[in-house]
């Protein structure tokens, strides 16, 4: 019941349950203190990601012709500054990327995907 609500045993005295302690806590701050963004980042930007894992916790990473769909929690200032990146309603769904990257593997395997 307590850890339903939110509750992490730890002792002091032994560091038992510490380690959970400390991922709860980063769940709650990525929670309260980040913002959720989706981004597709060319190859080319590369360094876009760098920034992502620097400034925040990566979710996700899927990796396709044109770059790398990112799914990450930054901070406000930073969520900002990827804006343009930000998938649309009109970007490739996780789905569709995923049948790029199977189409991909295939032609460099030297089939069609289409056999």
């Amino acid at each position: 019941e307590a850890s339903a609500a939110g509750a992490v045993a730890v002792s002091a005295a032994t560091g038992f349950g510490i380690d959970s302690l400390v991922h709860a806590l980063q769940d709650k701050l990525v929670q309260v203190a980040l913002v959720r963004v989706e981004i597709d980042v060319p190859y080319d930007s590369g360094g876009v990601i760098g920034e992502v894992r620097k400034a925040g916790v990566v979710e996700s990473e899927a990796y396709w012709q044109g770059g790398a769909r990112v799914v990450a929690h930054v901070p406000p200032p930073t969520a900002r500054r990827l804006a343009h990146l930000a998938v649309t309603d009109s970007s490739p769904s996780l789905e569709d990327l995923e049948d790029l990257r199977v189409e991909e593997a295939a032609e460099e395997e030297g089939e069609t995907w289409w056999s």
